[in-house]
């Protein structure tokens, strides 16, 4: 398990002493992109960040995303 920088824990609304493995990092971003309906109607394994969701990945202009590039942002906010 791993560290949490405070923007994620914030975002993921849990207390900053939790440690998650990245995996269960990467299900919880998937599920807050299904709950807030962030998901491309025509390919569901793809998504537009909201405002916090592209705050939280450092992204200036939200674009189309695959599920798999969550990885690529999220690794920032982990640390042993």
């Amino acid at each position: 398990k791993q560290n949490l920088s405070n923007e994620l824990s914030t975002f993921l609304s849990i207390n900053n002493e939790t440690k998650l493995t990245k995996a269960e990092v990467m299900k919880e971003v998937s599920n807050y992109i299904k709950t807030t309906d962030l998901q491309i109607k025509e390919d569901r394994r793809r998504f537009l960040p909201n405002k916090e969701l592209s705050k939280l990945f450092g992204i200036k202009k939200p674009y189309n995303m695959t599920f798999v590039e969550i990885n690529k942002y999220v690794s920032p906010h982990l640390s042993n």
